[in-house]
């Protein structure tokens, strides 16, 4: 019974559907206080009852589109559930430690709240430990003043005598008789005396800031006490949910008619509920491909010297401060000569034959990336790892894959172990904050080379970052960031070394997904933003950036007009062409451009279709209508990947139809496709 509820909880959570969930929680709450139970009497079971009745009147609104006029309280289905988990045991008086339920989003508000603090703690103990620093030097000023006020006070007793204007009230008395003082001297005397309450004003302070410092070092260690406990609260056994895929290992080998088993390595691992919820999906998606894609019908593998039965299997721990998931299958892994031929067909590189394996692999995160053609209920057309890959990211954490022929497929999936905070390693390049997780940085080296940096006897490649990040270039890195991914090693020139940070990761937004190689952004501590890269994504983004025709190579500056009423997006496409030397133009909807074609006469026009006052529909009908500027080459860049409103844009005079999210590098090949006349492959997808 709780696994149904469970699948139906993560249902109405995929649903957003937020009542449904409180409810599921409820009675998957009533069901933990019912296992221990021998008997259930009828007061329990007429409870069960109405809490189905209140389930099933809240689906079939739901379903109805016809919402409940009433909502039950959660609260009270809460209270329900507790009572209905009394045993008679417990009605007889055995006491038992008490209770309080609390909505795991309630917790997680809690949790996101305690790591704020801990981040304004951190940035507190910075700006006070850069004060103690600056009182330090004061410090040293304040003793170079003492000295001098000591020196003119010496001076202006030796010289009181000579200067003095009441010497002629006490000619009586000689110099050693009675103390004479100039001017000077009482001058001298005062700013001693104010000097010595400036001291003790300084040590105050001085003081004081170290007191605080302390204070604040102690509510770092109450903090962590309280992070710790509230990870307590969250984190859930991954064991719990085994079951679950162990059913859809069975459930999708019987659809499929292939004999697999599911195997799970046991490591008692508690991993966060956040993640997990999020992750689960991901992990099922993956189970049906390795079933229905990766692994052979048994009398292939029995061709091949197979058992008959495949294999899955599944780990999950702990490494550092990383979760660790590997799932892997023994099938006949992934076809490098499918994928390098989709990938020259796509126009996503020209000369797939010089990659290796290594960066064959990274192909299939692309989006719109598939091998497969046929359409099947199970694993669709292969479109989801891009996906998947999204949501990894979006979690912090990074996707890795190996393969070998007929040896099978192997996924490792590396996740902060805690969702909120992340250790990274914050580092300059050129005058742009970056940020790289602690789990893909090996060391720090000196840079003495342009061309390679030295660790561990070894001459690793630089891979820099001015192009991708669209920074001036620095030519005076002294330093190198050692970075570590499944295959490979490899150097990143940094200006400056800021040092490690906790952070709470932003993912990037929907109409930024596309830069594969950023993870997000983060707040590094003194109010500055910094941009986490992905080691994996960024290693790949730059050698097929080094193998893509740039712009700068072709005699005339292309002209590209970008239409969107996304400022963000035309913000961002119109930086990202610039690095290609395109010059662009920007245009808020369909009126503003035919406003702006006359002047800027584009050799390519980028094209939203969802805008105020004038569509991209409407546009492309008014363009391609003027014979002036029926010529003008239109790529259609929208959300919308149905047949329908592709079929639409072609039959209106778009040369290509591009998906949001896309692969830089495919925009930027149809791009030249369509510039220089060649047939598109796009328009033929």
């Amino acid at each position: 019974l709780r696994e149904i509820i469970n699948d139906f909880k993560n249902c109405a959570m995929m649903a957003q559907y937020q009542q449904l969930t409180n409810y599921c929680l409820a009675i998957d709450a009533a069901l933990i206080h019912l296992q221990d139970q021998s008997e259930l009497d009828k007061s329990i079971i007429s409870g069960l009852l109405d809490i189905y009745s209140i389930l099933m009147d809240t689906v079939e609104s739901f379903i109805s589109h016809q919402p409940l006029t009433e909502y039950p309280d959660p609260n009270k289905l809460l209270n329900l559930s507790i009572q209905l988990g009394l045993t008679e045991k417990g009605r007889e008086g055995k006491k038992s430690s008490s209770v309080i339920r609390v909505e795991s989003a309630r917790i997680e508000d809690i949790g996101q709240l305690a790591q704020e603090l801990n981040i304004c703690r951190a940035e507190s103990m910075g700006k006070i430990s850069q004060l103690i620093s600056a009182l330090s030097q004061t410090e040293k000023e304040l003793k170079l003043a003492h000295e001098l006020i000591r020196q003119l006070e010496l001076d202006s007793d030796s010289l009181g005598h000579w200067c003095t204007n009441d010497a002629k009230y006490h000619s009586e008395f000689d110099g050693l008789e009675f103390d004479l003082y100039s001017q000077f001297g009482l001058n001298t005397r005062h700013l001693g005396q104010y000097f010595d309450t400036l001291n003790h004003q300084f040590n105050y302070f001085d003081t004081e800031l170290r007191n605080l410092q302390q204070d604040l070092m102690n509510q770092a260690s109450l903090m962590t006490s309280i992070e710790e406990e509230l990870v307590h609260v969250r984190m859930v056994s991954f064991e719990h949910f085994v079951p679950r895929l162990k059913t859809l290992v069975e459930r999708v080998s019987e659809e499929c008619h292939k004999k697999v088993r599911f195997k799970y390595i046991k490591n008692n691992t508690e991993v966060d509920r956040q993640v997990l919820q999020k992750l689960l999906p991901a992990l099922e998606h993956m189970i049906r491909n390795a079933i229905d894609h990766g692994l052979e019908d048994c009398h292939d593998r029995v061709a091949k010297s197979k058992p008959s039965e495949g294999v899955i299997t599944l780990s999950c721990y702990h490494q550092d401060e990383n979760l660790i998931i590997k799932l892997s299958d023994d099938g006949a892994g992934l076809n490098y000569d499918k994928i390098s031929s989709k990938a020259q067909q796509s126009r996503m590189v020209d000369h797939p034959n010089v990659l290796t394996q290594a960066q064959l692999q990274q192909f299939i995160f692309q989006p719109g990336f598939s091998t497969k053609e046929e359409v099947t209920q199970i694993s669709g057309r292969g479109m989801g790892m891009d996906v998947i890959n999204s949501l990894i990211k979006s979690l912090g954490g990074s996707i890795q894959v190996h393969s070998d022929k007929d040896q099978g497929t192997h996924f490792t999936l590396r996740l902060p172990r805690l969702l909120a905070l992340n250790q990274v390693l914050v580092f300059t390049v050129s005058e742009q904050i970056v940020a790289l997780p602690m789990s893909n940085v090996r060391g720090i080296v000196r840079l003495d080379s342009t061309d390679a940096a030295r660790y561990g006897g070894v001459d690793l490649p630089l891979v820099t970052l001015e192009h991708l990040l669209d920074v001036p270039d620095h030519q005076a890195y002294s330093k190198a960031v050692i970075v570590k991914t499944q295959d490979n090693h490899f150097a990143i020139p940094s200006s400056q070394i800021i040092g490690h940070r906790e952070v709470v990761i932003t993912p990037l937004c929907a109409s930024l997904q596309f830069l594969r190689y950023l993870v997000g952004f983060a707040s590094i501590g003194d109010g500055k933003l910094g941009l986490v890269l992905c080691a994996d994504q960024l290693l790949f983004s730059h050698q097929l950036e080094k193998q893509l025709p740039q712009s700068g190579n072709i005699q005339r500056q292309q002209r590209v007009m970008v239409v969107d009423d996304s400022l963000t997006v035309r913000k961002v496409t119109q930086d990202f062409l610039n690095r290609f030397n395109y010059m662009v133009e920007t245009a808020t909807d369909g009126l503003d451009a035919f406003a702006r074609i006359d002047r800027f006469q584009p050799d390519l026009i980028l094209l939203d279709i969802e805008m105020p006052n004038m569509d991209g529909f409407q546009f492309m009908q008014a363009l391609r209508a003027q014979d002036q500027f029926i010529d003008i080459p239109v790529i259609v860049i929208s959300s919308r990947a149905g047949d329908k409103h592709r079929s639409k844009a072609m039959e209106l005079g778009a040369n290509a139809y591009l998906t949001k999210p896309y692969s830089e590098q495919n925009l930027l090949n149809t791009m030249r496709d369509v510039i220089y006349h060649e047939p598109s492959r796009q328009q033929r997808h």
